[in-house]
């Protein structure tokens, strides 16, 4: 099987969630034995689909570790956030490949969709990934768009910062003012993490609490 064949076979078996173990390991041998032919998309979509199925090839993801610092620069903004989140989902932190795909996202970032922006901030959140330059342009992005952000994007943002414990008063100012637009759109869970975040970060608006209570005091009365 080529390239093509297995970076395609785990992630259609990722898509439908289906892990079987004698076939991982099996298209791993594979992998390994022609990951020099990886180009980023296969590399992104391989490491994807392993953290999908939370199968930790380790040989594996050191391989296509090393293989994507050799081909930094030819990844795209989809390929950075599957990389980096696939390393998060699977709790490994390769500094030199975090660091090395955050310097090259600097340019693509800025055509990410808000959802795309939310998860790569939650991935760095959750590798404890604060790289300064990435940081610096999602939360400049996030201000420049933060109209289009869902009620989910917000609080995936103010979560990610709150957990690397950054206290950025302009994006949480501008999170909480679109937030208290769509509060009505929060669910629990993002009602809960949006608060926490606030509250973590020491940063206080008495608007956003209340908006957060009189949200979450109707999602109670309504169980």
């Amino acid at each position: 099987m080529d390239r093509q064949g297995i970076a395609n076979t785990v992630w259609a078996f990722a898509t439908v969630a289906f892990s079987h173990a004698p076939l991982m390991h099996a298209m791993s041998a594979a992998a390994l034995r022609t990951i020099a032919a990886f180009t980023p998309q296969h590399l992104a979509n391989t490491a994807w689909a392993f953290a999908k199925l939370l199968f930790a090839d380790c040989p594996l993801l050191d391989a296509i570790s090393k293989r994507a610092l050799f081909n930094i620069s030819q990844f795209g903004s989809q390929g950075i956030i599957n990389i980096v989140w696939s390393f998060a989902k699977l709790c490994l932190l390769d500094l030199p490949l975090l660091d090395a795909l955050s310097s090259a996202s600097l340019t693509p970032l800025r055509q990410l969709s808000t959802m795309d922006l939310a998860n790569l901030a939650w991935s760095c959140a959750t590798s404890c990934l604060s790289h300064v330059p990435l940081l610096a342009v999602i939360a400049a992005q996030s201000l420049m768009r933060i109209s289009e952000f869902g009620s989910q994007d917000m609080s995936i943002t103010a979560w990610s910062w709150a957990k690397l414990s950054i206290s950025d008063r302009p994006l949480f100012d501008a999170i909480a003012s679109a937030s208290i637009c769509k509060i009505s759109e929060f669910g629990a869970q993002s009602l809960g993490n949006t608060a926490w975040a606030f509250a973590k970060v020491g940063i206080e608006n008495l608007p956003l609490m209340a908006a957060l209570s009189a949200a979450a005091r109707v999602k109670l009365a309504a169980a």
